[in-house]
């Protein structure tokens, strides 16, 4: 793996630690698991679907990438937005009801069959509590994920991840370790910056309406 791929991965990898937090963070009590899990595969493919989520998400990379060297920013923003599309497609296949509800075993109904799809009304427009506490999750999670940015000790564990990355690429791998060197703690210190109710409202978890 070349060094801009490094970076690129680093990027998606932040946001995926993210989505993936949130369904960690959701209340299972055992009458609402079901529509809770569908509920909330509900929502990530409403998010999956919105083309103005991912231009925020682009612009996210952008801001990453635009700590490089400008040679370097070129091709890390040719690469994210690869990137970004084939997240994109891996996550709405994860989180789609089939697999997340219907194949974990967690919608099972009295005949122990996969419960159908009639559990959960695709037309239910208005927020629900569950909608709130998601909101609140994600917020808790991001805020969680960035005061541990902050630690030296997070921060090394990174870096250590993307050199594997680099060690194996048969080419360039020199360059990319130089590279993560000199660049990745200017990248980590801008995701720190990152807001968490923002983050949170552009990847669709929180509502506009829902206070701070």
């Amino acid at each position: 793996m070349n060094m801009k791929t490094a970076f690129c991965f680093a990027i998606l990898l932040f946001l995926g630690l993210h989505v993936d937090a949130r369904f960690d963070l959701l209340p299972m009590d055992a009458d609402i698991e079901c529509g809770s899990c569908l509920e909330a595969s509900r929502k990530v493919g409403k998010a999956l679907n919105n083309l103005k989520m991912f231009e925020q998400v682009s612009l996210l990379s952008i801001q990453a990438c635009e700590a490089l060297p400008v040679d370097l920013e070129i091709e890390c923003l040719k690469t994210t937005g690869d990137y970004i599309q084939r997240t994109r497609l891996l996550l709405k296949d994860f989180f789609h009801e089939e697999s997340l509800c219907n194949g974990t075993g967690v919608c099972i109904n009295e005949t122990g069959v996969p419960a159908s799809n009639g559990i959960f009304i695709e037309g239910v427009n208005e927020r629900t509590p569950l909608e709130e506490k998601t909101c609140s999750a994600c917020r808790r999670t991001v805020k969680d994920v960035i005061w541990k940015l902050r630690d030296p000790r997070m921060k090394t564990k990174l870096t250590k991840v993307l050199i594997d990355y680099c060690e194996e690429s048969e080419e360039r791998e020199d360059q990319c370790k130089q590279t993560i060197y000199r660049y990745g703690s200017i990248v980590l210190n801008k995701l720190e910056r990152l807001k968490p109710y923002d983050l949170c409202l552009m990847l669709g978890f929180c509502d506009e309406e829902i206070a701070f």
